[in-house]
């Protein structure tokens, strides 16, 4: 249960973005939006990519696309000499 109007209307517009058609969808989702980044002092932070650090002498290193992406298969990786 939202506890302010503004949390009402967010849910409400996030209801209605639950809807097959992607134009309705994209819609009602930045109204929500914009009703949120209106109302709360939260920054979001989006990060397009994943930095993973290995040593050198780290052979068959090949990082995927999942998470979590420094799982490589084990079974691949070598020692360099």
């Amino acid at each position: 249960m939202p506890a302010t109007a503004v949390e009402a209307e967010i849910d409400r517009r996030m209801l209605l973005s639950s809807t097959l058609d992607q134009a309705a969808w994209v819609r009602e989702f930045a109204k929500g939006a914009a009703v949120d980044a209106d109302a709360t002092e939260v920054i979001w932070f989006v990060v397009p990519r994943v930095f993973v650090a290995t040593r050198p002498r780290v052979g068959g290193v090949v990082p995927r696309l999942t998470r979590p992406p420094i799982l490589w298969r084990a079974d691949e990786l070598y020692v360099v000499k």
